[in-house]
This record gives structure tokens, sequence and C-alpha cells, in this order.
């Protein structure tokens, strides 16, 4: 670069100027060349210089993150530790309220217990005040019971004679009406035997009965198939003679029967 300054040529210009130009010309660039290389340097130091603070940098946020990381980790635990203690608040609080209206159920029952108590005791000195005069009552009626028991008891007994007496009537009375009683049993069984022996005989009535019928029956029967030969039309005078004759029996006339 600087080899290329050199040959500049400057035309115009003597050369003892023209070689003053030059030499300052080339100091110059020595003197701005020198500013560039310690400017880099300088820069480069910087960059070093940065480069390390900002690997301190990425170290740091590293640490940091990992700070981060463990402390949003111990915060999650705190979240959940505060998420169980608020559950557990809850609950004692219902159970606090639970308690409370427990508390106050029983303190309202006491005060009807309370209520109770007097009123029994109440009820109690009524009571005894009651009894006191049940008791004098029962003194009196005590003694007038027993003097209306006295008279009752001499009622009954002259009652109780009486009723002996109708007792021993009504036991005669009884008496006879079981011998009547049994005079009409035996009645009734001799009735009854007679009734059974006169059903016995109607039934054996009816079967002699049924018999004859049957009997009356069959005969009807052989009757007509006898009467159906003597309805059929006759030949002759003498043929109808002559079947009148068969069929006549020995000593007396022919004759037919009834019809039912």
């Amino acid at each position: 670069m600087r080899a290329g300054l050199a040959d500049i040529a400057m035309p115009g210009i003597p050369p003892d100027i023209a070689e003053q130009l030059r030499a300052l010309w080339q100091a110059a660039v020595t003197v701005q060349l020198d500013d560039v290389v310690r400017l880099k340097a300088d820069a480069q130091q910087a960059i070093a210089a940065a480069d390390a603070a900002c690997t301190d940098a990425q170290l740091r946020v590293e640490l940091l993150r990992q700070e981060l990381t463990e402390l949003r980790t111990v915060l999650t635990g705190r979240d959940a530790e505060l998420a169980d203690l608020r559950a557990q608040h809850t609950l004692i609080r219902e159970r606090c309220a639970a308690l409370e209206a427990t508390l106050q159920d029983r303190q309202d029952r006491q005060d009807r217990l309370d209520a109770a108590v007097a009123e029994r005791e109440a009820l109690e000195r009524a009571h005894a005040e009651w009894l006191a005069e049940a008791q004098h009552r029962y003194e009196a009626l005590s003694k007038q019971l027993l003097q209306e028991t006295a008279h009752q008891r001499a009622a009954l007994k002259k009652e109780h004679e009486q009723f002996a007496s109708q007792l021993k009537f009504a036991e005669r009375r009884i008496a006879a009406l079981e011998g009547e009683r049994e005079r009409l049993e035996a009645e009734l069984f001799s009735e009854r035997a007679t009734r059974q022996q006169a059903v016995g005989e109607a039934l054996a009535l009816k079967a002699v009965n049924s018999s004859q019928h049957a009997q009356l029956d069959e005969l009807m029967r052989v009757v007509s198939a006898l009467e159906v030969p003597r309805r059929a039309p006759a030949a002759s005078p003498g043929l109808a003679t002559a079947r009148r004759t068969k069929t006549t029996p020995k000593g007396g006339s022919a004759t037919r029967p009834k019809k039912r």
C-alpha cells in the first residue's frame, strides 16, 4: 500500500516540493496506518473483551436460568403446598362452621332443656300440691267407701241368698228339661228310624217299578215287532185267516196290548 502511494505522480510540481509533499504524504499515511493498526488492535481487544464479557454474560444467564428453573420448581412445590393449605383451610373453615352450628344447636338444646327443667319443676310442684289435695280427698272418700262397702256387702249377701234359692229352682227346672229333651231325642231317633225304613221301602218300590217298566218296554217292543206283519196288505182272505190262527194263543182270543 505504501509502495502504491510512493508511485503517485504529481505533474506540474517542482521535484523538491513534490519530494517534500511525497514525504509528508508518506508520513501522514504512515501515521494513519499506525492509527488504523492501533484502532484495529484496540477493536480486537474490545472484541475479545466483548466476547469474554458475552461468554461471562452467557454463563451468568445460564446460571440465572438454572436458578430460575430451581426457583420455578420450588415455586411450583410451594404453589402445591399453598393449594393444599388452602384446601385444608377450606376444610377447617367448613369444620369450624359445622362446629359453630353444632355448638349453636347444643346451645339451643340446652336452652330448651333448661326451659323443660323449669317447666318440669313447676309441674312437680303442681303435682305435689295436687297429690296432697288428692290424698286428702282419698281419705275422705275411703271413709265413705268403707261405709258404702258395708252396705253393699249386706245387700250382696241378701242377693246371694236370693240367687241361691233361684239357682236351686233353676237346677230343678234344668233337670226336668233334660228329661224332656232325652224323651224328645228318643222319639226323634224312633222317627228317624221309621223314616229311613220308609225311604228304603220307597227305593225298593222304585227299583221294582223301574224293573216292571223295563219289562213292559221290552214286551211292547216284542208286540210291535209282531204287529208289523199284520199291518202288511193281505193277499187273500184265507191267508189272513191262517195268519190270525197262528198268532192266536191257545184257550183265548188274540188281544192287542194297550199302547202307552
